[in-house]
């Protein structure tokens, strides 16, 4: 009894432990915009460096009409793992893999189709850390991320 009452007064406090970050993710690729809400873990794991594991829920898609042809792309759910060398404790810089999944879909007149593709790109990015706030810039294979975060 007294494991389940000490598990459930400690839960809350590794839920909202510091290293959880919600935020906003812009992604262009190839010229095609999409967005999506982001929640990632940061762990330190040495002098200036961490790690960061995250997810990313599409939630901005695109779209295009031309006659009677109509395409949209839409963001899956999709991953992400950072590796971050802190300058300081507002500045870094970093490797980025993301692990993207997305669906095309499409109708010409009364003829629809759609397809599913993933794929993971490697890139580097740079960070800033302004109170509880971050913003970086990722540059991958072929995707910018422009993302938002805020930090518990």
């Amino acid at each position: 009894m007294k494991k389940i009452f000490l598990s459930m007064f400690l839960l809350p406090s590794f839920l909202f432990a510091n290293g959880w970050s919600v935020g906003y993710t812009n992604l262009d690729i190839d010229g095609d915009t999409l967005g999506g809400v982001t929640g990632s873990y940061t762990w330190n794991v040495a002098d200036n460096w961490d790690v960061e594991l995250g997810a990313i829920l599409g939630t901005k898609d695109e779209t295009y009409n031309e006659g009677t042809v109509s395409l949209k792309l839409e963001l899956d759910p999709s991953a992400f793992l950072k590796a971050h060398y802190n300058f300081s404790e507002q500045f870094r810089v970093g490797l980025t893999y993301a692990d993207f999944a997305a669906t095309v879909s499409g109708c010409v007149g009364s003829t629809c189709l759609a397809e599913s593709a993933s794929g993971g790109e490697l890139g580097m990015g740079i960070g800033a850390t302004f109170g509880q706030i971050t913003v970086s810039f990722d540059s991958l294979e072929d995707t910018n991320l422009l993302s938002f975060q805020y930090n518990f």
